[in-house]
């Protein structure tokens, strides 16, 4: 079952451009990159400095300052100066007006030039899940046992959402989906008359558009026009990273939506407008 997810644009995206820089003739590398979402202000972005190897490894025989410097300090504004102890430094961005594409330059006179790449956006945050037959497990409610084509006990209202979402985990760990219709010879329980398949055991459960298992804490829902299958994204106001791993037909633009583990969870999160989402493109 998934939450109300209707088609929202957000208020724009701030691009900032990413790349390495050659350093002491291409044998050390400055980089930056986004590190964390500060839970307490969900428009500021920490972005980690770091001096590396030609290995990847970070240079801890480096400190020094270098200079930042942004092109639009409307739309994204840091400091003059970061400071860098042993190879690493962090500076804290702060998004503010809207802007097509910001670029934050990191340079020293002895280095090249070298550029920071992220995006940040603001979102519209949404929650779903599949269908859990514990959402349905009250005392009292009625029951059906080895409804076609599947064995067990069920609760009625949960094989009546299977019905309506097309799958859902049953209390006894299977998963059940639909598949072919309701046999002719069959009656339907009493108040379920629009059943129209049978059902079916689904043995590796739902998959995502990138062929993974829906996984809380991880899953999230895309728009892939505007962040890829398989980005890792840093959801504002403490819902922390996610994975882009699958879309759905009300997912457009500037919505994401995260995967809970019961409609439940999912009706609590609710909807949550102007969330800042950062990810590396």
């Amino acid at each position: 079952h998934k939450t109300d997810n209707p088609d929202r644009k957000a208020a724009g995206v701030v691009y900032v451009k990413r790349a390495t820089t050659d350093v002491h003739v291409g044998i050390l590398k400055l980089e930056a990159e986004p590190e964390k979402i500060r839970a307490n202000g969900s428009d500021t972005t920490m972005l980690s400095v770091k001096v590396v190897d030609d290995k990847g490894n970070t240079f801890s025989g480096f400190s020094g300052v270098v200079n930042l410097s942004s092109s639009n300090p409307d739309a994204l504004q840091v400091p003059a100066t970061l400071t860098i102890t042993n190879g690493v430094g962090m500076v804290k961005a702060t998004s503010g007006k809207e802007a097509d594409k910001v670029t934050v330059t990191v340079s020293k006179e002895s280095f090249k030039s070298g550029t920071v790449e992220i995006k940040v956006g603001l979102f519209l945050v949404t929650a779903y899940s599949f269908e859990n037959e514990k959402d349905y497990a009250k005392s009292g409610a009625l029951t059906i046992t080895d409804p076609p084509d599947i064995t067990g006990t069920y609760y009625l209202d949960f094989l009546n959402a299977v019905q309506r979402e097309g799958s859902g985990l049953a209390l006894n760990g299977k998963w059940i989906g639909l598949d072919g219709k309701w046999p002719k010879n069959v009656p339907k329980p009493h108040g379920y008359k629009k059943w129209r398949f049978k059902f079916m055991f689904w043995p590796d459960g739902p998959k995502t558009k990138t062929g993974t298992t829906p996984t809380v804490g991880r899953t999230m829902e895309v728009d892939p026009r505007i962040i890829p299958f398989g980005t890792k994204v840093l959801v504002g106001k403490g819902i922390g990273e996610r994975i882009a791993e699958d879309t759905g037909a009300g997912i457009k633009q500037y919505h994401i939506d995260i995967f809970m583990e019961s409609r439940k969870d999912a009706l609590e999160f609710g909807r949550k407008k102007d969330v800042s989402v950062t990810w590396d493109p």
